[in-house]
């Protein structure tokens, strides 16, 4: 169910806009600048300022402008309000009413926006929805939510870095001794010029450059490829950290049976501890399926790890899939560029949104705000990507 559906107490409701904020047209080159969507902190045209301040709070869209410039003073919420697209113009409402732009009018007659507000529009059912799942991938999204939810006094980006890092492989010395250099982490995986892995990649894949010397990444792509296809889609491959060598031998070749348009390796320590270690590449939700099919019946003896915020495909949480924000992606342009960062950096904002609520409340809160920005939260899928 979309969120507008699960939140139909808006209608009838007074709306106005925070009278704590400004909102004003941008200073700069992109003050003309026009965007589609609203999208999470990455808007190119209005600016929401603080009044008591002055800083800068966010950024909003055209159409979130609009609805900001008709709500000065306390509306209900009507059709010549919202307009003829009343999904869409609904799913940016609940947006900025989550992420106090706006104020919905209570029961009680006050105006609230955030956490309080969600309490007011929440489905009898939202609780029930978060708790009845038995993956153990999804279980493990759930606790990275509800631990999370118990520091919301960190910064944002703390937060979402503490997110993206969940289910990670603890630094231990038995590791630290095994792998005590970047030559000897690429030894022990195979990534040496010689090792057979890389040598039957080279008949077909290039290596590409690192983005920084400090790029935890190793990382192939077709030599032959139409270079105007964005390789958007994901496979990830988490397997336990010891069992990282095998799985990759045994990806690296059925890469090259596949022709799979590109994949990439952790090659540093941290890498290899981390969930989301081995990741392939696609430009067509067809082709994950079909590579994840044929990963299932070479993987059988690897044992999983699992990357939280990601949709599993096999029983275990060993394979699962994303969809990486982008120009040319189906979600379209986001803050952040990667799909783990994009649902990571949701979560951290809105469990840090100002507002009372108990750590229960706002893992809620922060799942369906997440919900509101496009991401299925009950399997972690991009839940604006039409199949």
């Amino acid at each position: 169910m979309g969120h507008e559906g699960r939140f139909r107490g808006l209608c009838g409701r007074r709306i106005r806009r925070n009278p704590e904020l400004n909102v004003e047209p941008p200073n700069g080159p992109h003050g003309g600048r026009k965007s589609g969507r609203l999208r999470a902190g990455l808007s190119l045209n209005s600016i929401v300022r603080s009044r008591k301040t002055g800083a800068a709070v966010g950024t909003i869209d055209p159409e979130a402008a609009r609805l900001c410039r008709a709500l000065t003073r306390p509306r209900i919420l009507s059709s010549d309000l919202i307009g003829d697209e009343e999904r869409a113009q609904q799913s940016t409402l609940v947006r900025l009413i989550f992420d106090n732009v706006l104020q919905l009018e209570s029961a009680r007659g006050s105006f609230v926006h955030g956490i309080e507000a969600y309490l007011e529009l929440r489905p009898r059912h939202a609780s029930a929805l978060r708790e009845d799942s038995t993956h153990p991938l999804l279980t493990r999204s759930l606790q990275a939510v509800h631990q999370a939810a118990l520091l919301s006094h960190l910064e944002p980006s703390e937060l979402g870095r503490r997110l993206y890092g969940f289910n990670s492989h603890p630094r231990t010395e038995a590791w630290r001794a095994l792998l005590p250099t970047g030559s000897a982490t690429a030894k022990w995986i195979g990534l040496s010029s010689k090792s057979p892995s890389v040598r039957r990649l080279g008949a077909y894949y290039s290596i590409l450059r690192p983005a920084s010397p400090a790029d935890p990444w190793l990382r192939w792509q077709l030599r032959r490829i139409d270079r105007r296809a964005a390789l958007c889609y994901k496979l990830y491959v988490s397997p336990a950290p010891g069992d990282l060598p095998s799985a990759f031998e045994q990806v690296a070749e059925l890469c090259t049976e596949m022709r799979i348009p590109a994949m990439k390796v952790g090659r540093t320590l941290q890498a290899v501890l981390r969930p989301d270690k081995l990741v392939l590449y696609s430009s067509a939700r067809t082709d994950v399926q079909a590579i994840a099919r044929e990963l299932q019946t070479v993987l059988t003896s690897v044992s999983p790890q699992g990357a939280p915020f990601t949709s599993p495909i096999d029983p275990t949480g060993l394979i699962s899939w994303g969809v990486d924000p982008g120009p040319n992606s189906p979600l379209g342009p986001r803050r952040e560029t990667s799909w783990r960062q994009f649902v990571s950096g949701t979560l951290a904002r809105a469990l840090s949104v100002p507002g009372r609520g108990n750590p229960s409340t706002r893992a809620e809160f922060a799942l369906e705000r997440a919900r509101v920005e496009g991401i299925a939260t009950d399997d972690w899928s991009p839940c604006e990507v039409g199949w």
